[in-house]
């Protein structure tokens, strides 16, 4: 598991998480990558802000870092961007779908599933 939920408040001030929140819901996480290595887990997405922004995230064992290439995290090192992220992966191991997914991928998975399962309670003439 990469992310809980319910701890992903703690770690921003409330409007960053809101916003991240936002930015969530809104689809605009794309492109969401996760990479295993023997050290860990890298995981990178754009998150379309203002303009798009390159996130990425690295969890080895219990530790996590972070790198956002905006503004913010320039000066602060916790952004909205990391947030809407950490929130994407979090939903990626509710949602029990191949995690080297984005949401256009992620749906498009959904239909063809949906679909196969109505075509295989069918009988073989029908299809």
């Amino acid at each position: 598991m990469f992310f809980d939920k319910k701890a992903l408040p703690t770690i921003f001030n409330h409007k960053d998480f809101s916003r991240g929140q936002e930015y969530f819901k809104r689809g605009q996480v794309q492109k969401l990558r996760v990479t295993h290595t023997d050290e860990g887990n890298q995981i990178t997405c754009i998150v379309q802000g203002s303009k798009p922004y390159n996130v990425s995230l690295y969890i080895d064992g219990e530790e996590t870092s972070a790198y956002c290439n905006c503004p913010r995290f320039e000066e602060k090192h916790i952004c909205k961007h990391i947030a809407a992220a950490m929130l994407a992966c979090a939903n990626l191991q509710e949602a029990d779908l191949p995690v080297d997914s984005d949401r256009l991928a992620k749906n498009m998975l959904h239909t063809y599933m949906e679909k196969s399962a109505r075509q295989t309670q069918q009988s073989p003439d029908q299809l």
